[in-house]
Order: structure tokens, then C-alpha cells, then sequence
């Protein structure tokens, strides 16, 4: 059963780590825990839309030229009410004053203006959250009065319309105060008289016009910054002999654009422009109220909304994130690939925000974001997490066999270990316990146990050092090999410097044995270099990495040939080893007939290093 709880284990760990995400971090999301951060992301998305105005609005303004003409003052009510009989006799469909009349005047004054609005259709603006409405003579001659309230987001960007002022009637639904841009929609859509209106859910209806407010009011579909909509001088309407454009079925809203007037508000989109003639603005991304207005009476009449998902279908959108991300969080991947996939993904996430925004639908793309980020980086985190721990894993099973040197530059260069058997030339190493048999038979099988693992633990270290591959042990000898799985030009010289060394540390281990009333170890060691297969033999279901071949025979039979404390080596293998006879005392042997071999091999006997 433990192998297969070991399959099991990653993707077990997988799913943890993808549900606790998505309590940590999907649900805080999907429940708004990042809305307030939402606005310069939408304000990206939004600007994407490359939307147009309706060409028939047209805006008035009260700019710098106008009071500069009047000798620094604002227009008079008599000079408002010319400039509304001009646009109405020049053919306007409706005009809509941006402007608050909320006090009476002299008769002088306030006559000609009420005369003015009677004479035409026109909309005026109220304040009602400062309880600022025209005065009756003039609200009883406009057929609509519309609030110019505004609401800034919590980073003081202008983003949308409030709702209306709704209060409950006999007749159902009693509306008190419609947005500036909905009354002035609402004369154009049904001209002379007063629309049903009924809310359901979210939507207040007016006829079969919908105006979607959400929890938080109505997203403005903005098509541009300020100056974006077509734009008349006020003063142009006070000379009499000034030309005017065509205005026939126009929509025209009147209203300061001087920026001094504080007017003005931060929104989505730059202005055209980062000065405006006569006043250095202190941001680029500011508005004219009475284009906030222009702008969200252009988006009501072309039938435009943006509004964000529904509580279900948030729910929905952050809930199938958690579980594709869950999934791909699960099931490791090569890096390349994994990280495409979530890029792919992140990247139709913002695809999808772009084109909702398109069709009307505002994405929470910043939760979206951070949530698949999250998945994101938790998962690569995990899953490089589990490599490492694999990798350690390798290293440390590649320390049993190779030095700490040659496991780091396998580990780094995978490649240099190849599948199956393979042709090189070699140099091995072979060495045994003389006399061990005996011994054993003497001393209880924990003693030669605990004997036998304290000199493997030396012989191993003194092997890695030269950086040997440990082969095997096989009773009390060791098979080890130098010039795989790294190319070792000087494998011949490595491999003598490490029996000598191995020797000079049995000499040490005996006389430590010794002084402990331990039976004292003599070793016997060959060395021969030649061709063999080196690689992963044995069955498709168990291989071992190990060499054979007769070049490994021989050194086992050369093996034979040691007497105690020496090393026993080929001609051939001391002929590759520089400065051999200078560096070691030498023994040379006659030639001896091994099994296998018709003709003798010539070898050396190395007592120690040379004395100087």
C-alpha cells in the first residue's frame, strides 16, 4: 500500500493547498474584499470601449471667454433667458440649464427668464441633497427638473450617476427627483408626459427604458475626457449677429465649464488637452460637470450601460476560477507548459474583461487578477517546492554512489546520466578484507556487522574525496569505478591516489581497532583500466547503475593477487598515471596468467607513497 499512497500524496496535497486558497482568497474576492481597489482598473477597461457620443447633444459653456466678455461676472438671468430663446428659435428639441435658480430675484430679472422657459422645453437642475430647487415661477414653466448631484468613489473619481430619489405612492412607485441626464432622457422619450415607472430588482424602468443602479448607482458609459462632446461659447449666444451651428434636433445642456468655478470632477478618461485655456488644471483627468452630464445623457439615449455581475454571477465567475485553478494546482507540469497554461488563462481572463466591458458587463478584473495570481503563484510555489524536495531527494540518493562534487554537477547537468549501457573506457577499482572469512566465524554477526559499517564508512568517504563511483559492496569488498557518470581525463591518477589513500586509512582504522581490542582489517586492492558497459543494468523492473565487462573480471582477479596492506595494477593503468615511480614505492611482479586471458598481464605491486 505505500507505493500507491505515494502516487497519491501530490495531488492530495494539491487539492488542500486549491480549497484553502479559495477560503483565503477566492471567497474574500468573490464577496467584494477588493472593490474599493477596483476603480483604476475599471477606469483601463472602460477606456478600451473607444465609444462614441450622440450627435445630438451639444453643450454651452460658461467659460473664461464668456466672463472675460461680461467684465468678469457670470450672465445675468435676463442674458440666460436670451441665450434659451436662441437655441430654442434656432431649433433645439430640448434645453437643460446646469444651473441652480433656487432664490428669486427682482421682477426685472426673473421675468424675462420665466418667459423664457415657458416658451420652450426646457430642464432645470435641482440640489437635493442640500435642498436646493428652482424657485416655483420658473419650475412650473420647464417640463422637468433633474438633479445634478454627483458621487465620487472613495478615491475621489467620478464613476457613476447616483440612483433617483424613489418614494412609495398610491399608484406604486413615486419617482421625486430623476438624474439631470434621465429627466432630460425622459423628455425625449416620452415628450409631454410623465412615463411609468416601476424598479425591479436592481433596474428602474421608465416605460421600457432601463436605468440599472445597482447597490451603488449607474456606471457612466463615459466615451471620452473632458471636451468630447461638441462645445458652444455662452458668449457666442449673447452677440446677436454671431453665427450659430445648425441646431435643429439638437439636445443642448447649458453650464459652467470654468474650472475656477470647482465644477469640474475627476473621471475615468484624460482630458483633451492638459491645460485648458486660461486655468492650468491640476490633473488631466477632470470633467466639466455639465459633460458629466452631456456624456450620461449621450449613453442613456444610445441605449448603453455598464453594469457590474449579478451577486450569482460573481459567485459563479470566482468559484469556477477556484476550481480551474484547484485543478491546475493538483497536477504537476513541466514548467514551460505549466507556466503557458496559466499564462494563456490569465490572459483570457483580461481578454473576457475587455470584451464584457464592450457588451455592457464590468468584470471585477482586479479580483479576478489577484485571485488567479494567487492560484498562480501558490501553485508554481508548490510545485517547485515539491521539485526541490525531489531534487534533494536525487542528491541525496546520488550521495550513496557518487561524492557530493559529482552529485551537484549531475543534478545541475541532468544529461550527463544516460538510460541503459553504454561503451567507455573505465578505470576500476576492486578491494576486499583479507582474512574476513575467518574472521567472521570468531566474532558474534552484530560485531562484524557494526566492524564492516565502520569501514565502509571510511573507504566510502576516502572514494568520494577522488570523486570514485561506488558501485557496489559485495561481502566485504567493494567495486567502485572512476571516469563515469563525469569524464575524468586523470581517472587512472584518481584512482591510484585513492587506493593509496584507502590504505593509509586502513593502516589508521587497524591501529584504532587495535587499541580497542578489535580484530585489526587488512585490505587487498586492484586497480585496472580498460573498456566496459557502464549504465542502468538489469531488468526493465529493477536495474542497478553499475559496470561489467572483462575489464571489470580482470580487476577482480588481480584482486586475488594482493597480499595484505598493498595495490595490485596493470602496466597499462600505471603508464596513464604522470610521474607514477616518482610518486609511489613500486614493486614490480612478474606477469601472472589470468582466467580468461591467453596471454600474462604485466602489473606492479604499489606499497605506499614514494619516501622524500
Amino acid at each position: 500500500m505505500r507505493p500507491s499512497r505515494a502516487r497519491t500524496r501530490p495531488w492530495q496535497a494539491g487539492l488542500l493547498l486549491g480549497l484553502a486558497l479559495g477560503l483565503a482568497v477566492a471567497l474574500p474576492l468573490g464577496l467584494g474584499a477588493a472593490a474599493s481597489l477596483e476603480g483604476p482598473v475599471y477606469d483601463l477597461l472602460l477606456r478600451s470601449r473607444q465609444a462614441s457620443a450622440d450627435p445630438r447633444i451639444l453643450l454651452v459653456g460658461m467659460d473664461d471667454d464668456t466672463f472675460n466678455a461680461l467684465g468678469g461676472r457670470a450672465p445675468t438671468r435676463p442674458e440666460i433667458a436670451r441665450a434659451v430663446k436662441r437655441l430654442w428659435d434656432g431649433g433645439a428639441t430640448l434645453v437643460a440649464l446646469d444651473l441652480l435658480f433656487t432664490s428669486p430675484r427682482s421682477e426685472e430679472e426673473d421675468k424675462p427668464l420665466q418667459e423664457a422657459l415657458a416658451s420652450a422645453d426646457t430642464v432645470l437642475a435641482a440640489n437635493p441633497a442640500a435642498g436646493a430647487r428652482p424657485i416655483r415661477r420658473f419650475a412650473e414653466q420647464a417640463v422637468g427638473v433633474g438633479s445634478v448631484d454627483l458621487m465620487t468613489d472613495r478615491d475621489g473619481v467620478l464613476r457613476r450617476l447616483p440612483p433617483p430619489y424613489l418614494a412609495p405612492s398610491g399608484a406604486g412607485l413615486a419617482v421625486t427627483d430623476l438624474p439631470f441626464a434621465l429627466a432630460c432622457a425622459s423628455q425625449i422619450w416620452f415628450p409631454g408626459g410623465s412615463p411609468p415607472v416601476k424598479l425591479e430588482g436592481t433596474t428602474l424602468w421608465l416605460g421600457n427604458h432601463p436605468y440599472p443602479v445597482g447597490r451603488t448607482g449607474w456606471l457612466i458609459p463615459f466615451c471620452g475626457g473632458d471636451s468630447t462632446l461638441p462645445r458652444l461659447s455662452f458668449k457666442t449666444l449673447l452677440t446677436g449677429d454671431a453665427r450659430l451651428p445648425d441646431l435643429k434636433g439638437k439636445i443642448v445642456l447649458v453650464g459652467s465649464t470654468r474650472p475656477s468655478v470647482h465644477d469640474y470632477f475627476s473621471v475615468p478618461y484624460p482630458a483633451r488637452g492638459a491645460a485648458i485655456r486660461g486655468f492650468q488644471t491640476m490633473t488631466t483627468h477632470t470633467m466639466a460637470g455639465v459633460e458629466v452630464h452631456g456624456q450620461a445623457l449621450s449613453a442613456l439615449l444610445k441605449g448603453e450601460a455598464i453594469h457590474p455581475p449579478s451577486g450569482k454571477a460573481r459567485a459563479a465567475l470566482f468559484l469556477v476560477l477556484a476550481a480551474l485553478g484547484t485543478v491546475l494546482t493538483m497536477f504537476p507540469l513541466k514548467p514551460a507548459l505549466s507556466l503557458s497554461i496559466w499564462l494563456a488563462f490569465g490572459l483570457a481572463i483580461l481578454g473576457s474583461a475587455l470584451l464584457a466591458i464592450r457588451h455592457g458587463l464590468a468584470l471585477p478584473l482586479l479580483a479576478l487578477s489577484l485571485c488567479w495570481l494567487a492560484y498562480t503563484g501558490a501553485s508554481f510555489s508548490y510545485h517547485r517546492y515539491r521539485d526541490f524536495q525531489e531534487k534533494r531527494a536525487v542528491q541525496r540518493l546520488f550521495a550513496r554512489y557518487v561524492s557530493p562534487n559529482v552529485a551537484k554537477e549531475l543534478l545541475a547537468n541532468p544529461d550527463l546520466v544516460h538510460l541503459g549501457g553504454r561503451r567507455k573506457e573505465l578505470t576500476i577499482l576492486f578491494s576486499d578484507i583479507r582474512g574476513f572469512t575467518h574472521l567472521s566465524e570468531r566474532l558474534p554477526p552484530e560485531q562484524v556487522s557494526a566492524l564492516l559499517n565502520e569501514y565502509f564508512t571510511v573507504m566510502t568517504q576516502v572514494l568520494f574525496r577522488f570523486d570514485g563511483t561506488l558501485d557496489k559492496f559485495i561481502g566485504d569488498a567493494i567495486l567502485a569505478f572512476f571516469g563515469d557518470p563525469l569524464d575524468q581525463p586523470d581517472q587512472a591518477a584518481r584512482a591510484m591516489a585513492c587506493a593509496v589513500a584507502m590504505q593509509e586509512e586502513a593502516a589508521a582504522l587497524r591501529s584504532r581497532f587495535e587499541g580497542e581490542g578489535k580484530p585489526p582489517l587488512h585490505i587487498g586492492i586492484a586497480i585496472h583500466t580498460g573498456p566496459a558497459v557502464v549504465g542502468n543494468n538489469g531488468s526493465e523492473t529493477n536495474f542497478l547503475y553499475t559496470v561489467i565487462g572483462d575489464t571489470v573480471n580482470l580487476a577482480a582477479r588481480l584482486q586475488g593477487l594482493a597480499v595484505r596492506d598493498d595495490v595490485i595494477t596493470t602496466i597499462a593503468t600505471a603508464g596513464r598515471v604522470p610521474g607514477f615511480e616518482d610518486t609511489y614505492e613500486v614493486e614490480r611482479l612478474d606477469p601472472v596468467m589470468v582466467k580468461g586471458k591467453s596471454e600474462p598481464i604485466p602489473i606492479l605491486r604499489v606499497l605506499g607513497r614514494a619516501r622524500t
